[in-house]
């Protein structure tokens, strides 16, 4: 995502920023996370979370792992998003090292079964980002195969499969509340430093 917009909003402050012509951006704040991220270029708007300070990636495959991780607790991802600053069940989830983890596994196995696509990483939150390598060309492999619509977003039923899987793994629910650009490259990767 070229010169897009990139907006983090944490337990106390936020910050702002923009995409340089690679998608990547840097931007340095206090710290207190977990942080949402929103990212958003033309017709395209993709989500993500820093779990800490370092590397964090904004893709197609993020946005899918706030799916996943929105169905394991019981909520939705614009709720998820509304109220990681102030839930701290969200917080403790989104900061737990193995429950990401567990969860980016998940939705690269949902990615192998469902397209045939064995991601270059399954860690692809935090792994750096490197234009027509690793991640950028499973990006590109997954815009082919019909995974990711024009927008650089996830296909609704490949989300709602990672979704329902989410809430399988939470065995129906986990006491959370419920409620309420073009090309595989789409995404950005970014520092955040404390």
């Amino acid at each position: 995502m070229q010169n897009g917009a990139i907006s983090f909003v944490c337990k106390n402050g936020s910050a702002n920023t923009t995409t340089d012509a690679n998608g990547a951006f840097s931007v340095t704040f206090k710290f207190d996370g977990p942080c949402t991220i929103t990212a958003s270029g033309g017709a395209t708007t993709l989500h993500s979370f820093a779990p800490g300070a370092g590397t964090v990636n904004i893709t197609s495959l993020t946005e899918l792992l706030l799916s996943y991780l929105a169905g394991q607790l019981g909520t939705t991802v614009d709720n998820l998003l509304a109220a990681l600053p102030t839930n701290s069940t969200y917080q403790s989830a989104l900061s737990n090292s193995s429950t990401i983890a567990n969860a980016e596994t998940a939705v690269a196995k949902i990615v192998k079964d469902t397209y045939g696509i064995t991601l270059s990483s399954s860690a692809f939150l935090t792994t750096a980002f490197t234009v027509g390598q690793g991640q950028d060309k499973d990006l590109d492999q997954l815009t082919a195969a019909g995974a990711i619509n024009v927008t650089g977003e996830p296909v609704a039923t490949l989300t709602a499969a990672v979704t329902a899987a989410g809430t399988a793994a939470s065995g129906g629910s986990s006491g959370g509340t419920p409620g309420g650009g073009a090309t595989g490259g789409t995404g950005g990767t970014g520092t955040t430093t404390q």
